[in-house]
């Protein structure tokens, strides 16, 4: 090899690295450690020195060549240098950890990136190193594991709570044998401590770590970027188990939510619905192609750790306290048009309560033992009355079961708690299905029950709203009627419709449910004009009537 071949690969090594993107450039400076050029610049040194070997062979600072009768003279094995020491800093461009004593530059990026709102450069950074990172953060690694224990070790055991009163259990006449025990484990003490004092902490480099990690999830601005542009990305932080997991769900969930366009509206939409049972009760396929659904509810003991329910649920009440504030022109309260068909999935209210179907559904169906906060449906029935109008005169079809947007909701909801509720016939004999006690105490672990209870609020607004409309309120009592007929044809869930009776007589008092005549005669009429047809057994017919009237 020529000193023009050396510089034509130096020059192209110099070309390559121009070309990379900003982001690679910052990754592969923050991988390469002063070691790594060390090694680099001697072997480009060693490199230089075979080329120039007769020179300094003639001065006489030179060596023998060793395979020099092999026909390998040192220019080709400047030659097969200089391409090691290239595929070495590609290797370790590629392959090298983010070094601990770098993780304050690696801080001082992240904030730069987040200020100039380059969040695909900050991403692209956290997942190639955020793993390294959690580890600086946690101090998970051999030395400052050893000062740790050491440390531990070089402390007394009754200052570490072990033995409080260890000094007083020697006896009396053993005082000179315990004060020379006494003298050897504070001169051990003495000598672990100052051998752990050696090893490095971890301690700085783990608060910087802990520093970027809160700034990343907790800046909303950054989350609503991963919601937007990396949704999968937040599958890596939140499998970490961080502290700020919840902050971050509430923006991350919330921002798709708000985004029609969203993975959550396109999972939603394309989720399949496998029917099961009565009415018939729903369950969902929730596939890997879900990511998202997924992620969450494949094992929806994820989804409860998180609470998926909460920043849902808070920005669909956020949803329909802005459209409060501009009633009379709330969409919601206009005609249908499409919106049963295709307008829906557009929407961030039907979307959210259909999330809530999924959620609750994946939770019943997999024993899991609390209601997923299901009580969310009350706040959104209770809005939802206070927001509707119902003007007649300015529908098109005014008599029709779901005339504007906000009663095909107000269907959506008792029906998705119908769901969950008559799905205790498919699973009767699971845990999270069982009664403990027939009355409408709160069971929080029974998913049908809690449905009941929330029926029970949700009919409670509905039923006495002037605003709602009598052909609505009709259909939705039907829909509970014939619930009740069918949870009573089944022996397993006698109970659940004995408890979902006292529901349609009883309004919660306080922490009590007492009956009450003005909602019990609206049920009772409703239940007068309801068509019993196909025939429900007289007796059960007979059974509810005689209930109500009482």
């Amino acid at each position: 090899m020529t000193v023009d071949t050396l510089l034509t690969l130096l020059a192209l090594l110099t070309a390559v690295y121009a070309v990379l993107s900003r982001t690679r450039r910052l990754d592969v400076s923050l991988r390469l450690r002063w070691l790594d050029w060390l090694i680099a610049i001697v072997a480009l040194l060693l490199a230089h020195y075979l080329l120039f070997y007769p020179f300094f062979m003639s001065i006489g600072c030179a060596v023998a060549w060793p395979v020099e009768r092999a026909s390998f003279p040192p220019r080709d094995a400047a030659y097969l240098l200089v391409v090691a020491i290239i595929a070495f800093l590609i290797w370790r461009s590629r392959r090298g950890k983010l070094p601990r004593h770098k993780i304050g530059q690696f801080r001082d990026l992240v904030t730069s990136l987040l200020a100039d709102e380059r969040y695909a450069d900050v991403v692209a950074l956290l997942e190639n190193h955020l793993d390294r990172v959690i580890r600086i953060r946690d101090v998970d690694f051999l030395l400052p594991g050893w000062r740790c224990r050491l440390e531990r070790l070089s402390v007394p055991l009754w200052e570490r709570g072990l033995g409080a009163s260890v000094e007083h259990q020697l006896p009396e006449s053993g005082t000179q044998r315990a004060s020379l025990s006494d003298k050897v484990a504070r001169w051990f003490r003495s000598a672990v401590s100052w051998v752990a004092r050696l090893l490095p902490s971890g301690k700085g480099d783990a608060e910087v770590a802990e520093e970027i990690v809160t700034t990343i999830m907790l800046s909303r601005t950054f989350t609503t970027a991963i919601a937007r542009f990396r949704p999968y990305f937040a599958f890596k932080l939140l499998s970490k188990r961080l502290l700020q997991t919840e902050d971050f769900l509430d923006g991350y969930l919330g921002s798709l939510l708000s985004e029609p366009d969203s993975i959550l509206y396109f999972e939603v939409k394309n989720n399949q619905d496998l029917g099961l049972g009565y009415m018939p009760a729903r369950r969902y396929e929730v596939p890997t192609s879900n990511r998202l659904l997924h992620f969450f509810l494949s094992d929806a003991r994820v989804a409860k750790r998180h609470m998926i329910w909460k920043p849902i649920g808070e920005e669909l009440i956020r949803a329909l306290d802005e459209l409060r504030k501009t009633s009379e022109t709330d969409p919601y309260n206009g005609d249908m048009g499409d919106y049963g068909v295709r307008g829906k999935w557009t929407c961030p209210l039907y979307v959210g309560i259909a999330f809530f179907d999924i959620m609750v559904s994946e939770a019943l169906y997999q024993g899991i033992q609390w209601h997923m906060f299901l009580w969310y449906f009350e706040y959104f029935v209770a809005r939802i009355v206070r927001n509707s109008r119902f003007d007649a005169s300015k529908l098109e079809e005014p008599d029709s079961e779901c005339p504007t947007r906000y009663s095909y909701l107000l269907y959506e909801i008792v029906s998705t708690l119908c769901h969950w509720i008559v799905a205790a016939t498919t699973v009767p004999s699971q845990d999270n299905v069982r009664l403990a006690h027939v009355d409408l105490s709160y069971e929080t672990w029974n998913i049908p029950k809690s449905s009941i209870i929330a029926l029970n609020q949700c009919l409670c607004e509905i039923l006495p709203a002037q605003n709602v409309s009598s052909v609505l309120k009709e259909s939705i009592m039907g829909m509970v009627f014939r619930l009740y007929f069918g949870l009573r044809a089944h022996k397993e869930t006698e109970e659940h419709a004995r408890v979902l009776a006292l529901a349609l007589k009883q309004k919660e008092r306080g922490s009590t449910y007492e009956s009450d005549d003005g909602f019990r005669r609206a049920v009772l009429g409703y239940f007068e004009g309801f068509d019993k047809n196909p025939p429900y057994p007289h007796e059960h017919v007979k059974e509810l009537r005689e209930f109500l009237q009482e």
